[in-house]
């Protein structure tokens, strides 16, 4: 996520929209991320309107040899990220299973209507919330194919 920031600021090309780029925790006890609350945490966001929000978990780690599309992301991202991906050479699935995977977790995205990505590295369920689940097994080269 900051590395996304870091490009998007470097760039000469600006954006057309407002991006908001929000971290959170809790996902380890089963809250889900809430549009509603990342919206109010700062004066004058919730004036905003959420056209698209794209979950980043579990996106540095997993045994899998590229990035999985979780369940609810929106089609017209899944071509997006089908696409960008084959630019850089990093293949996509949408049969992966999430770092949520077999958790109880509620959705909370706050009734969103926004196009919506949940973005994981394939794999990353196998260690996730497990004792092996730790910044040692982040992995740097996971944009990187072999």
């Amino acid at each position: 996520m900051l590395e996304m920031a870091r490009v998007l600021k470097a760039s000469s090309s600006k954006p057309r929209k407002t991006i908001v780029f929000a971290a959170w925790s809790s996902g380890e006890r089963g809250e889900g991320f809430s549009v509603a609350n990342a919206m109010n945490a700062k004066h004058g966001f919730n004036l905003l309107t959420v056209e698209t929000v794209i979950e980043l978990s579990g996106v540095g780690a997993g045994s899998g040899a590229g990035i999985a599309l979780g369940q609810g992301t929106s089609f017209s991202l899944v071509r997006l990220f089908q696409d960008a991906s084959t630019r850089v050479g990093v293949p996509v699935t949408t049969r992966g299973r999430g770092p949520h995977f077999g958790m109880d977790t509620q959705s909370g995205f706050g009734g969103r209507s926004a196009l919506s990505a949940y973005v994981s590295w394939d794999g990353a369920y196998q260690t996730a919330h497990t004792a092996a689940d730790t910044v040692e097994a982040i992995d740097p080269d996971k944009h990187t194919t072999d």
